[in-house]
């Protein structure tokens, strides 16, 4: 969740690498929303890089595409699940960004960014 990427980004220091395997949109963006710099890892053994982020841009060797930005930053694919407390279900971490999303997309967000 946004949340505890954000926790944990404050945790880290100015030159650390957070690594995962995931590509996914909510990820990427609670990792934006959360002031970490993002861009891809090697791919191997899978057809899609996985994600790097770190508070340095200078850590960050490939950054992601602007197109992949534009969809995070300006639809609701890259809303990040949220959990201010830490202590939800995944159920209910899953229904608070159904909600969000279903609110954002009411207001003409649209679910892809398309250029």
């Amino acid at each position: 969740t946004y949340d505890f990427i954000k926790l944990l980004s404050q945790k880290i220091t100015r030159y650390a690498i957070i690594a995962t395997y995931s590509a996914a949109f909510p990820v990427r963006g609670a990792m934006v929303r959360a002031r970490l710099n993002i861009g891809t890892s090697p791919s191997f053994g899978r057809k899609s890089p996985g994600t790097l982020a770190s508070p340095s841009k200078k850590s960050i060797k490939q950054p992601v595409p602007e197109k992949t930005m534009d969809i995070i930053l300006k639809s609701s694919a890259g809303l990040p699940y949220r959990d201010p407390e830490l202590a939800n279900t995944d159920d209910k971490i899953r229904e608070i960004r159904s909600k969000t999303v279903a609110r954002l997309r009411s207001r003409g967000i649209p679910k892809w960014f398309r250029q």
